[in-house]
């Protein structure tokens, strides 16, 4: 399986509370891997500080902070990619 994940909305809801946001997307990717170890986590970052890098990998899960577009836009972008659409 290939799941493709909207961070801040899981987030919401599965009702992940922690002393940072750092921490919560930390628990969510945990939760991810226990499910999916190949899905992609996405999160809407624009004006977020620059980082040198748009994707990272974290316990397994590839996570994408989506700086030039909604995290929506790309998570439709990479289904349409998965199916060939």
């Amino acid at each position: 399986m290939r799941a493709l994940v909207d961070g801040h909305n899981a987030i919401h809801a599965l009702g992940l509370r922690a002393a940072s946001r750092e921490e919560e997307r930390r628990e969510l990717g945990r939760r991810v891997l226990a499910v999916d170890p190949d899905a992609t986590v996405y999160f809407d970052a624009k004006g977020a500080p620059p980082m040198p890098f748009d994707a990272a990998r974290e316990g397994g899960v590839r996570v994408v902070y989506c700086r030039h577009r909604d995290a929506d836009e790309e998570i439709l972008d990479a289904a349409r990619d998965f199916f060939g659409m």
